[in-house]
């Protein structure tokens, strides 16, 4: 496929659409306005001597030559573009450091890559590139760099650096040309060839595959966390690193060998089998980066070129490592076969419910590199990388396995308002374990890789074994047989009685997985009282006596040697709410901290559609109190994608004989009561005036003033719309983040009303306030 280059005249700004990744990131920064999370952050190390002016020319050389280092983005006529300026010059800004020791030195660069990598970059006005030159001492620099991932991707900071080389050298011996041909296009040019292309047939049959590989699929892995997932992303992280051994290594590469597959395959299939193991789901999907560079005229471009693929599997409990690698083979060939569907598109197309508290489609990113490291060269002057702390997160968790001559490194980078630095260390080392385990026996099933080492079982159970009395073991003994009442001997319980975490296959767990309470060390058959006694008591694999059984509680829990055990949910109270992975309790205790409230309970079911919900029961201790108080009251705590979509309040909770909640009595009033409700009409003239813009936006005309956004259809370019033609109708510049949080028309209306009186003065309000208290209850409904 070829590329028309589009001639402009010499000296005067044009603008060009931009491409769907720059589209993406461009949404994301209105959202997100403060946000330096797609930020690209570099350190070289410079030792010689070093011709700055020669360094300060070669760059200017670059900015001309390349037009998306010239580049800002703003809306024309209500449509995203990139604004490509004439002439623009990339100031190098310098600093000397104090003098002190060389390693005490690095360790300031380090600190000022860090602020640099903070700096947040207007897209509107530019540029969109910084760069520092700290000098050590003679002879002694460092080269900090960061631009914004709008106008470059990884293989793009390797072509900006290798052109530097040259072009330094050749300014230092006063040639005119570094040897670097004209290029064919620029990024503008792409961008108008992507939208050209991507059109037609060839979106129809890239779509086609990818609705029916993703169909269905789950919108979150629910890993387990050591913090609740906020309500908005901040994008915080941080790295950790390890090395697998070369010998896993190589046995590893033998794998790949025998099964005709790649190394990036092998560790990709771990990486699921680890996923599968932490969040105990098996559909999962990976998201993986690709070049996107298929044409020649592309590769020497700078450039937001890079796409993310969605990678799916599902993990069947009855294939062994070996199957599984090549279940996996074929679905990573297939996606590179499709892999020119912009991921932006996908993520429109699919029309999952979107949150601000989640990345769409992926939350795991899994990346291999085992191109060669690049040569530097520059005359008198050495040059090398300076590893720096990754401070930013754009997943929940990502791993990068970058190959070396004899192992592989591995960069976990994870999202620190979820996970402690010692649960991805811990994580990190799993994965090293699944590796060796996969490499000495391929056969082995997922259930059956180990997670732990020998050494780390033996620390598991003593922390289980110290973490434990009678009293607490006899209180989850009955609390799992529902306080059936015990015969006066306690028969069940003997000394050797111990709570144990497992998997479903009595696999013991490390610290934090949830899984399966488990009672062990009992013994008698008062057990078999209750209904699920019999299916539920098995021989204790545990146990150091014979004879002795253990008893599947059904409660889901975790333990960790600061917390003990923790109580998530049970199986039967979980029901179709397993979509949601977050342990219905949390939810209700953090209701039953409004003071409003007496009592709650969340209950999980499917509405007419057959997607989950949940519904929240309340008993209130105040008469007055409103719903919309309750919701607001819960979005400020809980991530929006698992609060409840129905509410009903009662006078009190129906209870079981043991005095418990009956939540199928409850589940039971949600399977009667949902059903298809009828829209809801505008009831003042803000809430007509958004319901004509949402019908010219989304072409529809039967539209609820309650209806969600996206539930309706929207995406991305919708939103952009409707940001603009509220800005034309009511004279308010919205931030784009507010469709997400308000995505119904009568929550938009409410917004505009409180913006435009809140834009009053204080006499303004007042007489506002006023001119509202003459007005009768029904003309007060109609304005408000």
């Amino acid at each position: 496929m070829t590329m028309n280059v589009a001639p402009q005249e010499d000296q005067q700004a044009y603008y060009f659409p931009m491409s769907f990744a720059q589209q993406r990131l461009w949404l994301f920064q209105q959202m997100q306005p403060d946000s330096a999370a797609y930020n690209i952050t570099g350190a070289l190390r410079l030792t010689g001597r070093l011709d700055i002016a020669a360094l300060e020319q070669a760059l200017q050389q670059i900015v001309q030559r390349h037009e998306i280092l010239r580049t800002t983005f703003r809306q024309v006529q209500g449509e995203p573009s990139q604004w490509v300026e004439p002439g623009a010059k990339l100031i190098l800004e310098q600093q000397v450091l104090a003098k002190a020791g060389l390693d005490q030195q690095l360790q300031v660069c380090r600190e000022l890559a860090a602020q640099l990598a903070g700096f947040v970059f207007d897209l509107e006005t530019g540029p969109l590139m910084k760069l520092q030159l700290l000098t050590l001492a003679e002879g002694e620099y460092v080269l900090l760099s960061v631009v914004h991932h709008i106008i470059s991707d990884g293989w793009s900071m390797g072509v900006f650096v290798d052109e530097l080389m040259k072009l330094y050298a050749s300014n230092q011996q006063g040639q005119a040309a570094a040897g670097l041909p004209e290029l064919e296009i620029q990024y503008g040019d792409y961008a108008l060839w992507q939208r050209e292309w991507f059109t037609g047939d060839i979106r129809a049959q890239q779509m086609d595959y990818w609705q029916k590989q993703l169909a269905g699929m789950p919108p979150l892995i629910s890993l387990p966390t050591d913090y609740p997932r906020p309500p908005i992303q901040r994008f915080q992280g941080a790295t950790t690193m390890l090395q697998l051994p070369a010998q896993t290594t190589a046995a590893l590469k033998t794998l790949a060998s025998q099964e005709n597959a790649t190394m990036n395959m092998v560790l990709l299939t771990v990486y699921f089998v680890l996923l599968h193991r932490y969040s105990q789901e098996q559909d999962l999907v990976v998201g993986t980066p690709v070049a996107n560079r298929n044409q020649h005229e592309l590769e020497p471009l700078i450039g937001f070129f890079v796409n993310t693929l969605v990678l799916r599997t599902r993990i069947e409990p009855h294939l062994s490592f070996r199957a599984l690698l090549q279940q996996v083979k074929a679905m990573a060939l297939a996606a590179f076969d499709h892999q020119d569907c912009p991921f932006e598109q996908l993520v429109d197309q699919l029309k999952q419910k979107r949150s601000l508290s989640y990345s769409p489609l992926i939350q795991a990113l899994f990346t291999y590199q085992n191109a060669p490291e690049q040569v530097f060269k520059l005359p008198g002057v050495s040059i090398s990388h300076l590893q720096l702390q990754r401070d930013n997160a754009q997943f929940d968790l990502a791993l990068m396995a970058s190959e070396n001559a004899n192992d592989i490194s591995l960069e976990f980078s994870y999202n620190t308002d979820l996970f402690k630095p010692e649960t991805i260390e811990v994580l990190a080392h799993h994965f090293v374990n699944c590796c060796q385990a996969v490499s000495v026996n391929p056969e082995l099933k997922p259930e059956a890789i180990p997670l732990l080492e020998i050494a780390d079982y033996h620390t598991v159970f003593n922390a289980w074994k110290e973490s434990q009395t009678v009293e607490l073991v006899e209180r989850s003994v009955m609390a799992a047989i529902g306080r059936m009442p015990m015969d006066s001997e306690a028969t069940y319980l003997t000394g050797n009685a111990r709570l144990y975490v497992a998997d479903e296959d009595l696999n013991p767990l490390p610290f934090g997985l949830p899984g399966e309470l488990c009672v062990g060390g009992l013994s008698g058959t008062c057990l078999i009282e209750n209904p699920h006694g019999s299916e539920r008591l098995l021989p204790d694999p545990f146990a150091n006596q014979s004879g002795a059984s253990l008893y599947r509680t059904g409660y889901k829990v975790k333990f960790t040697p600061e917390q003990g055990f923790e109580f998530i949910y049970h199986s039967d109270q979980q029901g179709a709410g397993k979509r949601f992975r977050v342990g219905l309790g949390e939810m209700e205790s953090v209701l039953r901290s409004h003071d409003a409230v007496k009592e709650a309970a969340i209950v999980a079911g499917v509405d007419h559609k057959q997607d989950s919900v949940l519904t929240a029961y309340i008993v209130s201790r105040n008469e007055d109190i409103e719903l919309a108080e309750l919701s607001e009251y819960l979005a400020e705590r809980l991530p929006d994608y698992i609060l409840p979509g129905e509410w009903q309040f009662l006078a009190e909770l129906p209870l079981t004989i043991n005095g418990e909640i009956d939540r199928p009595a409850l589940q039971g009033s949600i399977d009667q009561g949902l059903g298809q409700e009828p829209l809801q009409a505008p009831e003042n003239e803000i809430e007509e005036k958004l319901l004509h813009i949402w019908q010219q936006v989304l072409l529809l005309t039967e539209i609820g003033t309650e209806q969600n956004f996206f539930d309706l259809g929207g995406h991305s370019l919708n939103a952009i719309q409707i940001v603009s033609r509220i800005k034309q109708e009511f004279s308010l510049d919205m931030p784009m983040r507010t469709i997400f949080e308000k995505p119904s028309i009568k929550q938009l209306a409410e917004w505009i009303l409180m913006t435009q009186f809140n834009a009053l003065d204080d006499d303004e309000q007042e007489q506002f306030l006023d001119e509202l208290a003459q007005l009768s209850d029904d003309e007060l409904d109609s304005l408000i």
